[in-house]
């Protein structure tokens, strides 16, 4: 598929994935598929991580060389010829997530391309799955909003957030900015399954802190925080939060102060 027929708007969620997949396979075809598309998501994370450069000489803790040599030595692995496709797979990918509504395109591409056999044991939860998880566990989600600002969501096993997308589906669906009132944090112990949820959140403008490690263990191997996150003050939001809830748990389990205590007792003899 060439750069003008990526202009046509026209172009369906099917026929985009099918493009993406038909470049993917053309990008080094003397490697193994597996350590390709490993590659390809490694490249992806590594650019939404790259989006802190711009304001680096203000926060300085953004920049992180070790990701920036790993990008690089991905890059030299492949013959110059690939390296347009590179960025062509990501164009696609921009593309297809902005065809239609948040779903986990990377895990469909991952299942379709039959990574997913029994060998690896990595199985990604279909989007019509997710969609209905979403509907089940989130009710009551309203109110949680409105009395605190925003949600928070957690998956000690997050794979690649096919159940946190269908929830910002949901929300956005429900007319609420998934930027203001949404918060994730999400665990896995593979790589690229982490990757693929970091990559799929910061493309929808989620704050979100997603880890590489074994939530079992609590061991913590690589920690990536989205744009949203970093540029929109989420740490602040956080920590305000859980000040505001220790205050009110404070509150209910700590004996009434003496002045409250006397106005409660009776003094008639």
């Amino acid at each position: 598929m060439s750069h003008d027929l990526l202009k046509d708007e026209s172009l369906t969620e099917l026929e985009i994935r099918s493009a993406f997949i038909k470049t993917f396979r053309e990008v080094g075809r003397e490697r193994h598929r597996f350590e390709v598309f490993s590659d390809v998501v490694t490249l992806f994370a590594i650019e939404w991580r790259n989006a802190y450069k711009a304001f680096a000489d203000k926060i300085p803790v953004l920049l992180d060389d070790k990701k920036e040599q790993e990008y690089i030595s991905i890059i030299k692995k492949y013959k110059k010829e690939d390296h347009p496709k590179f960025a062509l797979l990501f164009r696609l990918l921009v593309d297809l997530h902005s065809s239609g509504r948040p779903k986990d395109h990377l895990g469909d591409i991952y299942m379709s391309l039959d990574f997913g056999d029994s060998s690896k044991g990595q199985f990604f939860t279909p989007s019509h799955v997710s969609d209905l998880m979403a509907r089940l566990s989130m009710s009551g989600f309203e109110e949680v909003i409105k009395s605190k600002g925003f949600i928070t969501l957690g998956d000690p096993a997050c794979g690649a957030g096919s159940t946190f997308l269908a929830v910002v589906s949901m929300l956005m669906q429900q007319g609420y900015d998934p930027r203001r009132h949404l918060w994730i944090e999400g665990t896995d112990i593979d790589r690229v399954a982490a990757l693929m949820c970091y990559t799929q959140l910061a493309m929808w403008g989620v704050p979100a802190m997603i880890y590489v490690g074994n939530s079992l263990s609590q061991e913590i191997r690589e920690v990536w925080p989205t744009p949203t996150h970093m540029f929109e003050g989420w740490d602040l939001r956080l920590e305000n939060r859980q000040k505001i809830a220790s205050t009110q748990k404070l509150a209910e389990t700590s004996p009434a102060p003496a002045s409250v205590r006397a106005e409660q007792l009776d003094f008639s003899f």
